[in-house]
């Protein structure tokens, strides 16, 4: 269950912009009955809708969590060593397209919260991250930084000796589903 998803340098984002699923206090208790679900101490509505004028955003936030999920679900199976990230950065200042565009998504899987991201540029993955929470603090279960990738062996063993397998343009979650690994393939359906 999406709780929130972030993106940055990409498509007419410049900054980082979040999108949440978070509730806020509703006034009365009837829209708290009809519009809010608490999952694992999280109240998330129900549903949500994008709204706004013409050219203001809302077409490029699908685009941006589409592809999201297409590089998280594809790029270990469809993108071959050479090829291109297809990712546009923000185009309105001068210099971004060399920067990292940013992504990252806070679930729910299990009653259990994850935060996953990545940041990439056309050329490779900069940047990777997996975190669940647990009852106090978050849990690291992998991070990666160009080509080092640094698993947490106790907490992710899936991930353990899969640091050889993954591609520059590839990235590492669907490289540890690819080999079985539980957790990965449960977080990528």
């Amino acid at each position: 269950m999406l709780i929130e998803f972030t993106v940055g340098n990409c498509l007419s984002f410049d900054e980082p912009q979040t999108f949440s699923m978070v509730a806020a206090k509703l006034p009365g208790r009837k829209l708290e009955e009809t519009h809010v679900v608490e999952v694992a101490g999280t109240r998330l509505l129900r549903s949500a809708a994008l709204y706004g004028a013409n050219a203001s955003g809302k077409s490029n936030l699908m685009t941006a969590l589409n592809f999201f999920i297409y590089m998280a679900r594809f790029s270990a199976t469809r993108l071959q060593q050479d090829d291109e990230i297809d990712v546009d950065a923000f185009a309105l200042r001068r210099g971004n397209e060399k920067l990292p565009s940013y992504f990252e998504m806070v679930f729910l899987l299990d009653n259990r919260e994850y935060r996953y991201g990545f940041e990439v540029t056309r050329q490779r993955v900069v940047s990777e991250w997996l975190f669940r929470q647990t009852s106090s603090r978050e849990t690291r279960l992998f991070t990666r930084e160009n080509d080092d990738i640094d698993n947490n062996d106790k907490a992710f063993r899936e991930g353990r000796d899969k640091k050889d397998k993954v591609r520059d343009n590839a990235l590492f979650l669907p490289v540890i589903a690819q080999w079985n690994g539980a957790t990965a393939k449960k977080i990528l359906r």
